[in-house]
Formats: C-alpha cells, sequence, structure tokens
C-alpha cells in the first residue's frame, strides 16, 4: 500500500513540473501548437510571440532581407500618396521616403501562410546580422507593405529600434504586426552617407 502511495506522488510530482515548465516557457508545445516562434535566418534572428491564439501546429517564421526594386517602389509610392494628403494645403518638404533595409517576414504551417488577425497583432524581434546604418538626423519608422499592395506605416507606439553604441547603425527592431509580407525601415530624416549597399 505504502509503495503503490509513493508511486502516486512521484507521477504526481512528474505532472506538476512537466506543467511548470511549459508555463515557464513560453516556447514549449502544448499539444502540438505555441505561442512563440525563433528561427535564425540569412538575415539575422527572429522571433514572434503570439497574442490571444495560439500560432498552428508545426508552425515556421521566415526572415529574409529583400532588394526588390517593385516593392521599393509600391513602398515609396503608398507613402508620398499618404504624406500628400496629409500635407494637402500646406508646404511640402517634398523629399521622398528613403528606404533604408526591407524584410519578407512570414509564418508557414502545412505548406499555407498563417496570417494573424487583425485585431490579434502578434509581436516580432529581429537581431540583425547586418546592421543598418543611419545618421544621429535619422527619424526611422517601420512601414508594412501588404500582399495587396496597400502601404501601413505603423504608429509610433507599434514599433522601436536598438543602435550599436555611436547611433551609427540599427541592430535590432521590434513592431506589433496585423499581417505577414514585407516590412522596411523608412527614414523620413536626412539621407544617411554612411558606405554601404543603398536601396
Amino acid at each position: 500500500m505504502m509503495k503503490r502511495l509513493g508511486l502516486v506522488l512521484a507521477l504526481m510530482a512528474s505532472v506538476l513540473v512537466l506543467a511548470h515548465s511549459a508555463d515557464a516557457n513560453p516556447s514549449m508545445s502544448r499539444g502540438g501548437v505555441s505561442h512563440r516562434l525563433a528561427r535564425r535566418g540569412a538575415a539575422g534572428q527572429i522571433a514572434v510571440r503570439a497574442g490571444r491564439k495560439h500560432f498552428p501546429a508545426n508552425a515556421e517564421v521566415s526572415l529574409t532581407r529583400t532588394h526588390a526594386d517593385a516593392a521599393k517602389r509600391r513602398i515609396k509610392d503608398g507613402l508620398k500618396k499618404k504624406r500628400g494628403a496629409r500635407l494637402q494645403g500646406a508646404a511640402r518638404s517634398g523629399k521622398d521616403p528613403s528606404v533604408l533595409a526591407m524584410y519578407d517576414i512570414s509564418i508557414r504551417a502545412g505548406g499555407k501562410k498563417w496570417q494573424p488577425d487583425a485585431d490579434d497583432p502578434v509581436r516580432v524581434d529581429v537581431t540583425l546580422d547586418d546592421p543598418v546604418a543611419v545618421t544621429a538626423e535619422s527619424k526611422l519608422a517601420i512601414v508594412h507593405l501588404a500582399d495587396d499592395g496597400a502601404v501601413e506605416k505603423l504608429p509610433e507606439s507599434r514599433y522601436g529600434f536598438t543602435y550599436n553604441a555611436g547611433k551609427t547603425a540599427v541592430t535590432a527592431f521590434w513592431f506589433d504586426a496585423s499581417g505577414f509580407s514585407v516590412y522596411a525601415i523608412e527614414n523620413e530624416g536626412p539621407e544617411t552617407s554612411s558606405p554601404g549597399r543603398r536601396l
């Protein structure tokens, strides 16, 4: 009887330890789904944290830096239109938006693209292997180019940047995403004169 009781207590303790481990580590799967995805790609490290709902089973996130001229053109045209509408009736600066870097981000599960709900965004953290050059006068923003061609500049409360010690380069950034495709770092301030590949 005592032996059986000891076995039951040991089994209960194991279940409690496993439950605690799953709570402490949000990347652990529960029933084949998770609420955190992470991956290292050619452009750097990306981590995505779900909102209220979990990612589907076997979901994978990818991060690729893109230099596609068509995407860059669509972002610039979209930003110019938005800026023109905002400045209608006021003096315009005439300065074109400067796209410093673009990243194609996607989540796939079972061969299909997965998208978050519009009212339940996910948090995306990106650490770059190739920092993006900036200057002290740079005024950065995150811009989303949707699959349907729509351009959205994210509100300032939905993104942030991490810089190197001299604040001459962006080494990481985060943003809240309500859809995945191409995201860009835009500079609304003076052009950077730092060397390196320009978009």
